[in-house]
């Protein structure tokens, strides 16, 4: 059994290499300071939505507590 799954795995592990070459992703070394930097920024944005969706549900949340 346990032979199985490393063979699975093994073949799974390749194949994911394998495809991620062909489609050309790179690894964060690779990547352009630019292009780092432009995903930090969306993160950083992303983040604050959340927060602000957060901040939002918690105030309406209080709001029906209230109504109760």
């Amino acid at each position: 059994m346990l032979l199985i799954t490393g063979i699975f795995v093994s073949a799974f592990v390749g194949s994911k290499l394998i495809i991620s070459g062909l489609v050309g992703e790179r690894k964060i070394e690779e990547k352009e300071e630019q292009e780092l930097e432009t995903e930090e920024m969306q993160l950083k944005n992303l983040q604050k939505t959340l927060k602000r969706v957060e901040e939002k549900l918690e105030h309406i949340d209080k709001e029906v507590e209230e109504k109760k």
